[in-house]
C-alpha cells in the first residue's frame, strides 16, 4: 500500500515541478518582452522636399525589416525603431535616401 502512496506523491511532485517551470517561462518571457521594448526609441519628423515643402504619403521604414509607417498629408510621420536604427525615407519622383535614426 505504500508503494501506491509513493507513486502518487511523485506524479504530485512531478505534476507541482511543472507548474514552477511553466510560471518561471512566463516570467522571463514577460522580461524579455519589456527589455525589447525599452531598446526601442521613438522617431518622429516631417519629410520635405528641398524647397521645404511637405512631402505626403512619403514612406518611412526602419532599414533591415519590415517595420514602416506612412507619413500624413503634412509629411508627419512617427515611427519606434530599434536604438542605432538607419531609417530608409522614399516618396514617388525622388530618390529614396537613408539616415541614421537619432
Amino acid at each position: 500500500m505504500s508503494k501506491c502512496f509513493e507513486n502518487a506523491f511523485a506524479y504530485y511532485n512531478q505534476k507541482q515541478n511543472n507548474s514552477i517551470m511553466k510560471k518561471l517561462l512566463f516570467m522571463l518571457l514577460l522580461a524579455l518582452g519589456a527589455l525589447s521594448t525599452m531598446a526601442q526609441q521613438k522617431i518622429t519628423g516631417i519629410i520635405s522636399d528641398q524647397n521645404n515643402k511637405p512631402l505626403p504619403n512619403a514612406s518611412i521604414r526602419e532599414k533591415g525589416s519590415k517595420n514602416g509607417v506612412i507619413a500624413d498629408a503634412n509629411g508627419a510621420f512617427s515611427i519606434n525603431v530599434k536604438q542605432g536604427a538607419k531609417l530608409q525615407i522614399s516618396a514617388v519622383g525622388y530618390e529614396t535616401k537613408e539616415m541614421n535614426a537619432a
